[in-house]
Order: structure tokens, then C-alpha cells, then sequence
């Protein structure tokens, strides 16, 4: 599926994602809603106005494979699709975030929402938060899935909905649940974007987020995900080494795919800061970066001409693109450029104009075609 994911005043620094481990502690009880029952398979489009997202990430000790993962499916106007989430997950999961953005507005996210329990009835799903949408119950969901059903809303004629959802894992250390303006904030699985659409609706997804960073030498980062997101990652529980193994750093930074940064000129080394690049995540510490430097990932960009129509660009079109061979390339204004990730996941990158009020507080506006 194609996704557009536009971004404003993006500053380049550095990046990183959070991931932990395995088992969950008990929660209190509640009364919640009983809900009906899974539908069978993994078929994504059940048909009936139902959708089913399956998530086996039982084996991801030390990746995050769900990371901008897409799906779509049509329902009809004035329907309320049924969003099933079936999910396995190694990492121990506290929280479940979900927004909602219907035809590339302002997100909807789901805070104070109703409690739920499971699809087969026996474990409490709490929400009634502004934290986070909902609750992950207790249990170890490695080889038991856990089955929610989450509630969607009724479907206007030629529409789109976008449903971000995530799941995150809180700090062992001080606080931080995750965030509903960083998708990449102690997440451990996804996030995934699932798209609803009807009639003559295009199915794409713009996001509103602006972003604001620090400098090159400050822990926050401006990154892209290979599904196109764009985000920031901030605060020391995000990279807490008194929490994170060395494995759970890496596979944090792996789950960016690529950072945006300002280096020196020649692209050899941080230099003065004065240009800006897109870098892959695992050349960070060769380049001079002592933090977020602990990517192994190597994602290969190239500059193309300018598409014939950018923002109707198909799968299929990109991934016909020639594949990109540098692990670093300068950011030039009002251009074009091909990516591949390390697991050959494929996009095209747009820039606008490229801004400056110091070597440290470069900015540009960029808007991500993912392919796949």
C-alpha cells in the first residue's frame, strides 16, 4: 500500500527508538464490556464491515518488524468497521496507543475510551486514560495471542480513516508510558497504520505533526521510518543505559531506518554542522556520534529526477526505481530521493526548500512516498 506522510521544519540530528523484555506485572480489576468473538484466519479484509490485523512478533527479541507496517481495506459508508487485533509479542508490552486521522486531518486520539476485555472474555482491557488508549492486561502473550477488538468509527461517504496504533512498554526506571505525539516513545511493537476507506476516497494519509528539535549533540533526533513517518524522539527515558541492554539500543536505532542530520560538508565526519544529510543509522558512530550511535542498520539512498506526478506515485513505480547504493547523501532543496532499508523496504523522499539560522537549526520541509 502507499502511504504520504507530510512533514514541516524538520531539523537534522540524531535518532532512536525504545524496545524491553518479556512479562507483565498483574493489574488491578475492572468491569468492562464484553466483546464477540475473533473472526478465524488472518485474512486482513474479513468482509462485513470487519477488519482483522494479526501481529506475531514472537520472535522479535531484538528488532521491532511491525515499524510502519500498512494495511487496508474498504468499508461501506455509514458502516462502523470491527477492528480486530490479534498480537503475539516477545517484548513485555504495558500500553496500547491508537489515533485516528480521517481524511488527513487533525489526529482523533483515543484517551478516556470505555474498558474492554478480550476476545474470549477473560482478561480486562482498561482504558478510561488520557495517558494512553488502553491497558494491556497481565499475561505472557509470546505464544498465546492477546485478541482485542477495538472500536472504530462510522464511515462518511468517499472517506479515509487512518488508525495508528502502537504498543509501548513503561520505564523500569523513573516514569514515561509512551506518547501520543511520538510514535517511537518506549515503543516495543509497531506502529502500524491500518487504512479504512470508501468510495472514491485515495486511501492516503497526511500526517499534521510539525517538528521542532535540538542540535546535532543533544539526545533528540529527527528520523524517518521506512512506512514514512517522520518523528522525534526526546527525553532520557528513551535512551536510559541503566535500562537498555546494548541489543535493546540498537534495535531501538534499527527500528529509524534512516536519520536526518547536519554533518560536515564532505559527509566524512559531524564537522561543523553546516550540511544536511540523510544517514543511515548504523554509519552514526563512524561519523563522530556518541549518542544514538548504536545502529547497525545501513539504509542506501540515491537522488532521482522528479517523478511525472510525485503525489500519485504506485508501489509499483517505486519499487521499479534503480536500487540506491550510498549509506549517506546531501539534502538539497525542491529535490527527489530514492531510499531502501536494510530489510528492502522502498520509498521516495520529496524536499522543500532548505532553510537556515545557524550550522545547528538547519530545516526542510519533507513528504515521504512509502512503497511498501
Amino acid at each position: 500500500m502507499k502511504q504520504v506522510f507530510k512533514y514541516a521544519s524538520l531539523l537534522f540530528v540524531a535518532g532512536t527508538l525504545l524496545v524491553t523484555s518479556c512479562k507483565k506485572k498483574s493489574d488491578d480489576a475492572t468491569t468492562p464490556v464484553t466483546i464477540d468473538e475473533t473472526p478465524s484466519g488472518n485474512t486482513v479484509c474479513v468482509g462485513n464491515n470487519k477488519t482483522k490485523i494479526t501481529i506475531d512478533a514472537s520472535t522479535d527479541a531484538t528488532q521491532n518488524s511491525y515499524n510502519g507496517k500498512s494495511y487496508s481495506c474498504t468499508v461501506a459508508t455509514g458502516a462502523t468497521d470491527t477492528l480486530y487485533v490479534d498480537i503475539k509479542s516477545k517484548k513485555d508490552m504495558d500500553y496500547i496507543f491508537i489515533k485516528r486521522i480521517s481524511n488527513g486531518g487533525s489526529p482523533d486520539l483515543y484517551t478516556n475510551k470505555s474498558d474492554l476485555k478480550t476476545v474470549d472474555g477473560t482478561l480486562d482491557v482498561l482504558g478510561s486514560s488520557t495517558e494512553y488508549s488502553y491497558k494491556v492486561p497481565a499475561g505472557d502473550f509470546i505464544s498465546t495471542a492477546l485478541k482485542v477488538k477495538i472500536p472504530a468509527m462510522v464511515m462518511t461517504s468517499n472517506s479515509t480513516d487512518v488508525y495508528v496504533i502502537w504498543f509501548t512498554k513503561e520505564a523500569t526506571v523513573g516514569s514515561g508510558k509512551g506518547d501520543f505525539t511520538n510514535t517511537g516513545n518506549r515503543t516495543v511493537v509497531g506502529p502500524i497504520y491500518v487504512t479504512l476507506k470508501n468510495g472514491s476516497a485515495s486511501g492516503i494519509f497526511k500526517s499534521q505533526t510539525t517538528l521542532t528539535i535540538g542540535d546535532q549533540a543533544s539526545p533528540e533526533a529527527s528520523y524517518i521510518t521506512s512506512g514514512g513517518g517522520v518523528n522525534t524522539l526526546k527525553g532520557s527515558s528513551l535512551l536510559d543505559s541503566t535500562t537498555m541492554t546494548a541489543d535493546e539500543r540498537a534495535m531501538s536505532l534499527n527500528g529509524t531506518d534512516f536519520n536526518m542530520a547536519s554533518i560536515a560538508a564532505d559527509g566524512q565526519s559531524l564537522g561543523n554542522g553546516s550540511t544536511p544529510y540523510f544517514i543511515s543509522v548504523g554509519i552514526r558512530s563512524r561519523l563522530g556520534f556518541t549518542k544514538n550511535a548504536s545502529g547497525t542498520n545501513v539504509t542506501k539512498f540515491a537522488k532521482i529526477t522528479a517523478p511525472s506526478d510525485f503525489s500519485s506515485l504506485t508501489a509499483s513505480q517505486i519499487g521499479s526505481l534503480a536500487t540506491p547504493t550510498l549509506d549517506r547523501i546531501k539534502i538539497e532543496s525542491s529535490s527527489y530521493y530514492v531510499y531502501l532499508t536494510q530489510d528492502g523496504r522502498k520509498g521516495v523522499i520529496k524536499t522543500g526548500v532548505i532553510s537556515s539560522t545557524s550550522p545547528y537549526t538547519i530545516t526542510v520541509n519533507v513528504v515521504v512516498q512509502a512503497g511498501n
